[in-house]
């Protein structure tokens, strides 16, 4: 829970789990970006000069369709991983029990699609070997 005492923490945490992207290249340009970390509103610039592109550190990844802080985010999550009921995982991490409920829907809902993909990954390379075999 220390990862989720300040927001840079958290955000140092999503990127070392690979939750967040750590040193994306610019979409534009391809040059590198520099990170911007602000109280409300952190984000990856092109370190290029004449490139003014700007993304959010949330941008294409898990958190992308959320502005609630990320410390928060993340215990969530935590709860969500440790199958602490809504109402304990809203009081903690200081939502209002209807978004807890709507994270722990939207991880269930990702790990599930995951699941299903890892599970077709494996189902095909099994039946390929059994194809090799017989």
């Amino acid at each position: 829970m220390s990862a989720c005492a300040t927001e840079k923490g958290a955000l140092e945490w999503a990127q070392r789990v690979g939750l967040l992207a750590s040193a994306p290249l610019c979409p534009t340009c391809t040059n590198g970006m520099t990170l911007y970390v602000a109280v409300k509103r952190t984000r990856w610039s092109c370190s290029r000069t004449g490139c003014s592109l700007e993304r959010s550190v949330r941008a294409s990844s898990f958190f992308a369709r959320s502005s609630a802080p990320l410390s928060k985010l993340i215990k969530l999550l935590l709860f969500w991983a440790f199958q602490h009921p809504v109402t304990t995982a809203a009081q903690q991490a200081e939502v209002s029990p209807t978004t807890a409920g709507q994270w722990y829907v939207y991880v269930q809902d990702i790990c599930t699609a995951e699941m299903k993909r890892t599970l077709l990954k494996v189902k095909s390379y099994i039946i390929l070997l059994l194809n090799i075999i017989l």
